[in-house]
């Protein structure tokens, strides 16, 4: 059995803060869900574009088996270069500490948000590299 010091889930991606908060906006404009593991973090399509120290709220639910919880997730700028992604629980009713499970799904769906939202911040850099190269094949 793991041991979770708190329910609240982060991690950091390598963007900086509004790229972040524009990539997160760009990959999330309608429902999505994102496997984790056995389970999955399924965000409603409503953003909240914020422009103080948090950047961005996106309501969403983490999804294990037949277990529920009601999350948040949040962006925060980390450094100038860095922006954290964190999953905060919003149960209506306390009904006790997220199981294990549902840790583990939360912590596996940060990671695998951070793929989309590199690929959509890379994507001009590929489009300008790949014109580089045509101009360079002409």
């Amino acid at each position: 059995m793991a041991q979770y010091l708190t329910c609240y889930m982060s991690t950091t991606i390598d963007l900086p803060p509004h790229v972040a908060q524009a990539a997160l906006a760009a990959t999330t404009t309608s429902p999505f869900s994102i496997p984790a593991g056995a389970g999955q973090l399924r965000l409603r399509p409503n953003l909240t574009l914020r422009h103080d120290w948090l950047l961005a709220v996106q309501p969403g639910v983490l999804v294990h088996k037949l277990q529920r919880l009601a999350v948040e997730l949040e962006l925060t700028p980390w450094s100038s270069s860095r922006t954290e992604i964190g999953l905060r629980p919003v149960p209506r009713v306390w009904t006790g500490w997220p199981s294990d499970a549902l840790m583990r799904t939360g912590h596996l769906a940060l990671q695998a948000i951070k793929a989309p939202m590199l690929a959509w911040a890379d994507e001009p850099l590929r489009i300008a590299l790949r014109d580089l190269d045509t101009a360079f094949a002409a």
